[in-house]
C-alpha cells in the first residue's frame, strides 16, 4: 500500500468539486466541511461509485484516468456510504462476515478483536432487525472494516448517535487503525469527531480544497473556519500516566510536561488528545503561589499578533517546544510588558480532553 494520489473534478450541473493533492497512508484523513461542500461526492469518486475526469491511483495501481476506470469492487477497499443497508435477514455476525469472508482478508480471531474493540461481542447471534440504531451502526462500521485490507472510506459513520457511543467509537477506529495497518478518509462536519480522530484534514468550501496539512497545523492555521469563535487552538496527544479516583482527576503527560484534567472512564498508558483554545489560557510573568488552577507551565513568549477583536492579541508561547496561543487583552499585554522572548507562566483554565 502507499499514498493515494487524487488529481480529479467532478461536475453536476449546478456544482464542481475539484481537488488535486494526496493523502496518507497508514493514517486517518479527515475530509470537513459544511454540508454541500463536496465531501461525499468526493468519496464516491474515489470509491468509484461516481463519475469524475482526472486521475486517482497509488505507487503500484491505478484506479481511474482519462483512458481507465477501475470498478468499485476491484479497488479492495472498505465503503461505509451514508445509509448503508444491513442484511435485515441475518445475524449480527453473518453480517460482519458478508466482506470477510468474501475478500479473506481477515482472520476469525481478527474479526472478533474487531467485534469486542466496537462492542459488539453480546450481540452477534442476534438478528440486526433487533438492534439498536447505534448497533446497527457499529455492524455496518466492521463489515467494511474487514472487507478490506488498505483503504478505508466512512462517510459520516456517527450521525445520530449519542456522544458517549460516539467516542467509543472513535476510540475504536483508532486502535484498529494502528493494529490493521489501515489508511482511513473520514468525511464529517463535527468539530469533535475532526479533533478526536484526525491526522491530517482536507478542508472543503463550495467544491474546493482551502487547506491539506496535519492535524495540529489545521488547527493553528485555520481555526477561523474549523471554530465559530475563530480563536486559535493547539493540539496535542498526551498519556495518561495517574488516575486520582478519589477526586475523579486524571494526571496526564506531554513530552516532560503533565497536566490534571477531569476524569472521563480514562484509561492508564492510553494515549488521547487534548486541545487548548487561546481562551482557556492566562499568563502570569511570576510564577503563581497559590492559585485554583492546578495546571501551571513555564514558557517564553515567542510573538504577539493580532486577533479578531481589536481588544485583544493572540500571545503565542513556547512550552516544552509546543506551541500555545493565549487570549490577552491589549491592556494586560500592555501591564505585563509582554515581549518576546520574556518568560511567563502559563496557566490553563480548563484541558479540553476529548
Amino acid at each position: 500500500m502507499s499514498d493515494l494520489m487524487v488529481d480529479i473534478s467532478v461536475r453536476r450541473k449546478s456544482f464542481e468539486l475539484s481537488l488535486n493533492t494526496e493523502l496518507s497512508e497508514n493514517k486517518i484523513t479527515v475530509v470537513f466541511g459544511p454540508s454541500g461542500s463536496g465531501k461525499s461526492s468526493l468519496l464516491n469518486a474515489i470509491a468509484g461509485t461516481e463519475p469524475c475526469t482526472g486521475t486517482i491511483k497509488t505507487a503500484n495501481l491505478n484506479w481511474q484516468s482519462d483512458k481507465h476506470h477501475l470498478s468499485a469492487n476491484k479497488r479492495e477497499l472498505g465503503y461505509l456510504p451514508q445509509g448503508a443497508e444491513l442484511f435485515h435477514h441475518l445475524s449480527v455476525l453473518e453480517n460482519i462476515d458478508y466482506g470477510r469472508v468474501r475478500r479473506q482478508f481477515y482472520s476469525e480471531q481478527e474479526r472478533d478483536w474487531v467485534v469486542e474493540q466496537l462492542g459488539l461481542k453480546d450481540f452477534v447471534e442476534r438478528n440486526v432487525s433487533s438492534l439498536s440504531g447505534g448497533q446497527k451502526q457499529r455492524v455496518a462500521i466492521a463489515r467494511a472494516i474487514l472487507a478490506t485490507k488498505g483503504w478505508l472510506l466512512l462517510d459520516e459513520p456517527l450521525v445520530g448517535l449519542d456522544a458517549i457511543n460516539q467516542r467509543k467509537i472513535l476510540l475504536a477506529l483508532k486502535s484498529i487503525k494502528t493494529a490493521f495497518n489501515l489508511s482511513i478518509i473520514y468525511i464529517t462536519h463535527s468539530i469533535t469527531e475532526l479533533l478526536t480522530i484526525a491526522d491530517s484534514v482536507v478542508l472543503l468550501d463550495q467544491g474546493q480544497c482551502i487547506g491539506h496539512a496535519a492535524i495540529e497545523k489545521v488547527v493553528s492555521e485555520y481555526g477561523n473556519v474549523i471554530f465559530d469563535d475563530a480563536l486559535p487552538a493547539t493540539v496535542f496527544d498526551i498519556t495518561v500516566t495517574e488516575l486520582m479516583s478519589d477526586f475523579h482527576l486524571a494526571k496526564v503527560e506531554f513530552k516532560e510536561l503533565q497536566l490534571i484534567i477531569p476524569d472521563n472512564d480514562y484509561r492508564l498508558a492510553e494515549q488521547y488528545r487534548c486541545v487548548l483554545k487561546a481562551n482557556q489560557i492566562s499568563i502570569s510573568v511570576a510564577q503563581p503561589k497559590q492559585s485554583s488552577t492546578l495546571n501551571v507551565l513555564q514558557g517564553k513568549v515567542l510573538g504577539i499578533n493580532a486577533s479578531f477583536h481589536p481588544g485583544v492579541s493572540i500571545v503565542d508561547i513556547s512550552v516544552s517546544g509546543i506551541t500555545l496561543s493565549a487570549a490577552v487583552t491589549n491592556l494586560s499585554v500592555r501591564n505585563l510588558e509582554l515581549a518576546p522572548g520574556l518568560k511567563v507562566w502559563c496557566q490553563i483554565k480548563t484541558a479540553a480532553l476529548l
